[in-house]
């Protein structure tokens, strides 16, 4: 009994302890500093979409904050359900995933393949390539949720060897007709020796299934035949590129191939040089790989980013010049480029680019002004067309508190970075 009363303190104690800690929490953010994105030109709309991600420092610790055109918001402390790896396997969610993670929680659970999922209007489906098979093979764990009858059905499907393969993970998932297409991007191995290594090539996999049994109707490898073709020291690297949309329907995907050249410097430390890139589209429909575009990043900086929305593939790079990134635009379906353009943060009104990514037929970049004594106050979002290039938004954080001191909260306040409100 003295026990039982002993236990029933402490866990009062400690309730207590925590919700002395969360109150005092919660109220000494009421003491923050509060922020809006407040438009200066374009299309309010625009501005709507999007979240600034920064920071504010108070004393020794710094918070991180989120800022939109309704408000700021702080960042909280996870509370215990947070925390459960069930709950936020993923960063960021997109607003596929949120959709079905508020729709079907119980299916979702314990599913942690980002790029594992696929929806339309008859089903929802998710794949995990998992290399820990007993017989020794990768195998593929698929489950499909028909949301009409609410049934379910699940596959484990034995595929490559495990010991010719390593680290693989589903790089896209989507439906032909009554076929399941589930993309598999692993790592050759080989051996040398008598040890395997994890040395061979990345290749990319497309195993079809059919979505009544489960059984595989076909494999094709779409990086088979592939090689450097920047002379005899060149290396070649090889990524997947799936539908931005993480659960999305899609007809293609993307094959980034690089060139690269490793020079092994001092202190076991590596510079690799871009010796150019190749992309090739794939479609799931006609099983039929084709070079959509080779281009050379050294002509316009060291760093691009290709994303993949719908029929349009778009090539982000650092620009020629500081202060400046491209951007190219192209049809897959007929291989014709539809934009090539260049904008500089002078034109958007600043003197540096920060965040810039396509997304959706638009341009969205984050445009820092060094020259501006107002800290954060001197970033600003952007959205363009990127198809035309024209600037249909630019907006900037402002302090909404009339009471605060200007100067002194702008010195504390920081912008890093933006994204979508809707994939965050």
């Amino acid at each position: 009994m003295r026990r039982t009363r002993y236990a029933l303190s402490v866990g009062l104690c400690l309730f207590v302890l925590v919700t002395l800690g969360y109150y005092y929490a919660y109220a000494s953010d009421e003491r923050l500093p509060s922020f809006k994105l407040e438009t200066i030109e374009g299309e309010a709309k625009e501005g709507a979409e999007l979240s600034l991600i920064g920071s504010y420092d108070r004393s020794a610790q710094s918070k991180m904050l989120t800022v939109t055109t309704e408000g700021s918001e702080y960042a909280q402390r996870d509370t215990i359900a947070d925390l459960l790896p069930w709950e936020r396997p993923w960063t960021p969610e997109s607003p596929d995933l949120k959709a079905i993670r508020k729709e079907h929680p119980n299916f979702m659970r314990g599913k942690s393949e980002p790029m594992g999922w696929y929806r339309d209007e008859e089903m929802l489906v998710y794949a995990a390539a998992d290399n820990g098979g007993s017989d020794g093979r990768i195998r593929l764990k698929v489950e499909v949720l028909n949301e009409s009858s609410g049934k379910t059905k699940r596959y484990s499907v034995a595929v490559e060897d495990s010991q010719s393969y390593t680290y693989p993970y589903t790089a896209d998932v989507q439906r032909v007709g009554g076929q399941l297409h589930v993309l598999v991007f692993m790592q050759h191995t080989e051996v040398a020796d008598r040890v395997r290594d994890a040395i061979g090539l990345n290749e990319v996999w497309d195993y079809v299934l059919d979505l009544e049994d489960g059984s595989l109707l076909a494999r094709n490898n779409l990086t088979e035949g592939l090689k450097a073709e920047s002379g005899a020291d060149a290396e070649l690297r090889i990524a997947p590129i799936a539908e931005g949309s993480l659960a999305a329907p899609s007809e293609y995907a993307l094959i980034e191939v690089t060139d690269i050249k490793v020079k092994q410097l001092a202190h076991n430390t590596q510079e690799i040089n871009n010796l150019g890139t190749r992309l090739y589209s794939y479609s799931y429909r006609t099983g039929e790989r084709k070079l959509l575009v080779p281009f050379k990043t050294a002509t316009r900086g060291s760093g691009f980013f290709c994303t993949l929305y719908g029929n349009q593939a778009s090539i982000l790079q650092s620009g020629e010049t500081p202060g400046s990134f491209a951007w190219t635009l192209f049809d897959i379906e007929t291989g014709e480029k539809k934009a090539d353009l260049t904008v500089t943060a002078k034109q958007l009104g600043g003197t540096d680019i920060g965040t810039a990514f396509i997304a959706h037929g638009r341009v969205y970049a984050l445009v820092h002004d060094a020259d501006s004594p107002q800290g954060g106050g001197g970033s600003m979002a952007a959205v363009l067309d990127a198809a035309t290039g024209q600037v249909l938004y630019r907006g900037k954080a402002v302090i909404t508190d009339s009471e605060r001191d200007v100067d002194k909260e702008w010195s504390r306040f920081e912008l890093y970075s933006l994204q979508l409100r809707d994939e965050s």
